[in-house]
């Protein structure tokens, strides 16, 4: 996505968007809050986003987030990030202020590069915003649980063909 973006002092995002369009986002108390949903209650696997704010012609929330149905970082609405299901709050502080967590996620989105389950998620995409740190806590969790997996099948196959 092609676009330039100012923070104006007053608490506005203006984001100018190809053709001469705007879009003007209020900034909030949530602004730059990391947030998730569950993508199933199966896995636990949370999608995370960054809050944004509120888009002054639409009177919609806001959220930067990477997700494999759009292949790409995408600044969207709350009703595409959240597909109906509720969203929580991230526990904890990020290490960046709210508009540095905002401006990295807005860079990754400039940027376009493709989603990856494992390299380029939206865990990754939001723990580099917050943090600075790339990493997807449940891409580990599943790793993990794969590898213990792997290890005592291992095991057993092998105790099975002695």
């Amino acid at each position: 996505m092609n676009f330039t973006y100012f923070f104006h002092k007053n608490g506005f995002l203006q984001l100018n968007l190809q053709g001469g369009k705007t879009k003007t986002i209020a900034l909030n108390q949530n602004s730059g809050r990391i947030i998730w949903r569950l993508k199933d209650k199966i896995t636990n696997i949370k999608h995370t986003g960054i809050l944004v704010g509120k888009d002054l012609d639409t009177g919609e929330q806001m959220v930067i987030h990477n997700h494999i149905e759009h292949g790409k970082p995408e600044l969207t609405t709350m009703t595409d990030f959240n597909k109906g299901k509720p969203f929580h709050f991230q526990k904890g502080v990020c290490n960046n202020a709210s508009k540095e967590v905002i401006k990295i996620g807005l860079e990754k989105v400039r940027e376009g590069k493709p989603y990856s389950i494992l390299f380029n998620n939206c865990q990754v995409l939001t723990s580099q915003a917050c943090n600075n740190v790339r990493k997807s806590p449940d891409v580990e969790r599943i790793s993990i649980v794969a590898a213990v997996g792997l290890f005592v099948g291992g095991i057993f196959a092998a105790a099975v063909n002695r």
